[in-house]
């Protein structure tokens, strides 16, 4: 939990946790881990995409999710309500997502035998947005 000690080093420090999250939610700090880690095709990160992002990250009550994130806190346990979907699942994954990588997804296809595993080849963390098109042509 690195983002745990990040958050008490700032407090320590007299840094204070909202600098340190409106730093974490810059234009630059989102345009650099968007392209460093969301989208596999880096060009997709545009201005465009940062000027919608920003206010998201900035809105009442942002601070949370991004200390929750940084904290390691939405890393939750959700095998046990995955297995227990009784619709069909569709597991969209990017082939180069380095967070959670592909091989990830075959503990949940055996919790769950109506998963479905679909894999694009081009894209990163950013499966349902990287290429909207393409994961959208398939079903």
């Amino acid at each position: 939990m690195a983002g745990a000690a990040l958050l008490w080093f700032a407090s320590v420090a007299g840094i204070g946790h909202v600098l340190l999250l409106n730093v974490m939610a810059s234009e630059r700090s989102i345009r650099d881990y968007a392209r460093r880690t969301l989208f596999y095709d880096y060009r997709r990160v545009t201005n465009r995409l940062v000027a919608n992002l920003y206010p998201t990250s900035h809105q009442a009550g942002a601070q949370h999710a991004i200390a929750a994130f940084l904290s390691g806190y939405l890393n939750v346990d959700m095998r046990l309500a995955f297995s227990r979907l009784t619709q069909r699942v569709i597991l969209v994954w990017g082939k180069q997502d380095l967070t959670t990588p592909v091989s990830k997804a075959s503990a949940l296809l055996e919790l769950n035998p109506k998963a479905e595993l679909e894999v694009f080849r081009l894209l990163s963390d950013d499966a349902g947005t990287g290429a909207p098109g393409t994961v959208q042509m398939r079903w």
